[in-house]
Order: structure tokens, then C-alpha cells, then sequence
């Protein structure tokens, strides 16, 4: 049982990695209609028209991790797909901690746009977007994994053998929906200015760190000590059982695993989890004709949520392994409500249109996130108006990507799709070195 939990615990912490998603390399494509979410102010090309989607009007999925995912989860000797860092039998220590980094980390995104409308002219764009947007991240360091890895498997001889000290554990997950409405102003014939305003309805958040210490000893007095942080706002009637020991309060996990075996749809409050708002600030100048240099930062607000869990909790000492939910001792319970800054994003670009063919533009892209920080460089070919063709190459936290897009631009149809990183290295499915990309595509009618 003890081994079961334990097992479990450790894999839900570094396998929920599987959080602001922008299409870079949509930068340098000409006659993209959603420049906007990049910069709220790019460019006018002069076009009048009107565009709308309903449903999947655009759908993106970023992944980033600066380690192979593969370490999670690929397929073992009979073709099923396991859990390598957890497998002593299947991997040796060097197959799983080599390729990690001290901190290692991991972060998802994806973007499902339910509903577009909007009105470009020669001097300013309108728009309005439904969305829904999940994100994840995790960080989690050389020695967690070491410890998942030495720490179970010394129990199969009946000893936990060696010393384990971990900080910078962290877990955060969020999905909610977006409504957003954008304006851009061309003013003169240098300057543009955009932004957009947007509501956020909350559906789920759960936010946690971890900082750690285990000490060698009998399967039954391994010493400890944790310390944590657990935030979780969720729209269920879900009250998070709790018992006592030595006279404190702790988080009952196995009664809580029989509440949630019984969850029903039915309880699922009309209310919502969470509400906030954000802003995303755009402008951009044109000195000379075909060089333009812009700058935005997107994503500026926060989500206040309904607090379902919102605790610090702390453990010190040996305890029994058939009562390992004791190391998740209470020691403050927080507010009924608490607040979280969205994963903001703010880039700084370049691009100049070449004089002798003006269906060739290269360009530079600067980013800064809270989980990845990247420069990149871009080139653009139209050698039609309805055809544009672009490549990007980038270096970042997450290391080396290469990108590349489609844009068709038909008289009432406008079809694209592209990606912000190349994976050419897979375990089965899953990618089997760093990676640092995104996907997108979608269809928009334009009239």
C-alpha cells in the first residue's frame, strides 16, 4: 500500500506537466489574420474586410520542457507505454538522470477559439474572440527524481537507504475562458497603437510547492521533513476530508480518494470558480517605408478564484509508511478566495520589407515569459497575395527550435497552419529530447 501511494504521489506531481501560448512565427507572416494576438497593433496591410470563425476557428498546443519527456512516459519492451523514471527494472539510473538539468521544466498550453468576429479597414481593426485556454507547468529538480527513482526501489530490499533534500517542486494548472475584444488605430502614417480587453471566467486552478528532506532508515521510520503550499479552486461540492494526529490537523488522502471515486457530473456548483481580467498593450512604429518596429505585452491581469484549498502545510519527523498522508500536515488554512497573475508575455520585433522584392521580409523576435525567455529570427515569401510562406529559427530557455507556416489567403476563405519548433526525435509517440514548440491551424472566412 505504502509503495502504491507513494508511487502515485510522485507521479502525479511530474507527470501533470504534461502554462501564454503565441504563434512566433506567425510574426513574420504576411497577411495573417490573427496578427493581433501577437501584437495588438500590427500592421495594416490596407485590405477592408470582414472576418468570423465559429468553432476551431483556431487551435493551438504549446509544449516546452528543457528535458526529454520521454523520461514521463514511453513505450517499454512490450510496446506498453510506462513510466521510465519510475522503472528500475526497464532503465538504469543513467538512462533517466543524464539527460536531466538541475531544475528541470515543463510547461503545456492549448487554445481552443470557440467564436472570432472582426473588421480590418486601411486605418484600424476591430475584433471580438471566445476562447478557451488551459495551461500546466511543473519544476522539479535532478534530486526529485533521483529520490523517485533510489527511494522506491531501496524498499524492494526493505530499506530506504541514502539522504534527499529537494526544493523548487512547483505545480501549476489553470483553465478558463476568455473573452476578449481588440482595437487598433493607425495614426498618421508612422505610428499604431492597439490593444484588448479581456473577461476571464475561471473553471479550474490548482498551484503547489514543495520543498523536501528524506533520511535513510526501516521501511517503517523513514525521517522527513516537508514543507508545502497547495492552492485548488474547483466548481464541485468538494470538501477535502481532514483526520488528526499528535494533536494536528492533515489532509485525509485516502478518504479523499474514495470522495472522488464518487464524484458525480451532478455535483458541479452553477457558479463559477473563479473571475478576473487582463489587457494586451501593443504598439508599433514605421520610421521608413517596409521597416517596422514594434513592441507588446500580453496577457496582463490576474484570476480571482473560489478557494476549495488554500493551505500551507508542514511535517517534520519519522513516520510510517502505511500513514503517508501524515507528512501533509496542516499548519495555516488560508481565505476563502485567493488570486493568480496570468503567465504574461511581452515581445519586441523588427521587420523590413526588402526594397528590391517586395515579397520578401525578414525580421527578429524577442520574448520574455516567466517560463521562457527566446530570440528569433524570421523570413517571410509572398510571391502571391493569397500565398505566403514563412521560416523561423530560435533560442531560448527551452534550447534550439526551427518553425515554419502556411498562410492561403483566398478571396473568402483564409487557411493556415504552422508550428514554432521541428521535433524530428520520438520515444513511440512521445518527443525524446528538449523541445520548444507550438502548433496551430484554422480556417477563418474573410469577406
Amino acid at each position: 500500500m505504502k509503495k502504491l501511494l507513494i508511487s502515485g504521489i510522485l507521479a502525479l506531481v511530474a507527470f501533470v506537466a504534461a502554462s501564454a501560448q503565441d504563434f512566433k512565427t506567425g510574426y513574420f507572416l504576411d497577411n495573417y489574420t490573427y496578427g493581433y494576438r501577437i501584437n495588438p497593433a500590427s500592421p495594416l496591410n490596407g485590405d477592408e474586410f470582414t472576418f468570423f470563425s465559429l468553432g476551431l476557428g483556431n487551435v493551438s498546443a504549446e509544449l516546452n520542457s528543457n528535458f526529454p519527456p520521454s523520461i514521463l512516459i514511453a513505450p517499454g519492451k512490450d510496446g506498453n507505454y510506462l513510466m521510465p523514471f519510475l522503472n528500475w527494472a526497464q532503465y538504469s539510473d543513467s538512462d533517466i538522470l543524464t539527460p536531466l538539468a538541475d531544475l528541470n521544466k515543463m510547461t503545456l498550453d492549448a487554445n481552443v477559439n470557440l467564436l472570432t468576429f472582426g473588421r480590418q479597414t486601411d486605418d484600424h481593426l476591430f475584433s471580438v474572440e471566445l476562447n478557451v485556454r488551459a495551461g500546466a507547468s511543473v519544476g522539479a529538480t535532478r534530486d526529485f527524481f533521483s529520490f523517485a527513482r533510489r527511494g522506491l526501489s531501496s524498499l524492494e530490499t526493505g530499506d530506504y537507504s541514502g539522504v534527499y533534500q529537494f526544493t523548487n517542486i512547483n505545480l501549476g494548472v489553470d483553465t478558463y475562458g476568455e473573452l476578449a475584444i481588440g482595437y487598433s488605430q493607425k495614426i498618421g502614417d508612422i505610428l499604431t497603437i492597439g490593444g484588448r480587453v479581456k473577461a476571464l471566467v475561471g473553471m479550474a486552478n490548482a498551484a503547489a510547492d514543495w520543498s523536501a528532506l528524506g533520511k535513510e532508515g526501516s521501511v517503517e521510520d523513514v525521517y522527513a521533513e516537508s514543507d508545502a503550499n497547495l492552492a485548488l479552486s474547483l466548481p464541485v461540492d468538494l470538501q477535502v476530508p481532514t483526520g488528526s494526529y499528535d494533536g494536528n490537523t492533515y489532509y485525509d488522502l485516502n478518504a479523499l480518494a474514495e470522495q472522488m471515486a464518487s464524484f458525480n457530473i451532478k455535483d458541479i456548483h452553477k457558479t463559477i470558480a473563479g473571475y478576473g481580467a487582463a489587457v494586451d498593450l501593443g504598439v508599433t512604429v514605421e520610421p521608413v517605408d517596409g521597416l517596422s518596429i514594434s513592441a507588446s505585452v500580453l496577457d496582463l491581469g490576474f484570476i480571482s478564484w473560489n478557494s476549495t484549498v488554500n493551505s500551507s502545510m508542514s511535517f517534520k519527523g519519522e513516520f510510517n509508511g502505511d500513514d503517508f498522508s501524515r507528512i501533509l500536515t496542516i499548519k495555516e488554512q488560508g481565505g476563502p478566495r485567493f488570486s493568480r497573475m496570468l503567465n504574461y508575455t511581452a515581445h519586441a520585433g523588427v521587420k523590413y520589407r526588402m526594397p528590391f522584392y517586395d515579397g520578401l521580409t525578414v525580421g527578429a523576435l524577442g520574448t520574455f515569459q516567466k517560463n521562457n525567455k527566446e530570440g528569433r529570427l524570421g523570413v517571410d515569401f509572398t510571391p502571391f497575395k493569397f500565398l505566403s510562406l514563412a521560416a523561423s529559427g530560435g533560442y531560448g530557455t527551452f534550447g534550439p527550435s526551427f518553425g515554419a507556416a502556411l498562410n492561403l489567403r483566398a478571396p473568402i476563405l483564409n487557411f493556415f497552419v504552422g508550428m514554432d519548433g521541428i521535433v524530428t526525435k520520438f520515444s513511440g509517440l512521445v518527443p525524446d529530447t528538449k523541445v520548444a514548440t507550438l502548433v496551430t491551424t484554422g480556417l477563418v472566412i474573410t469577406i
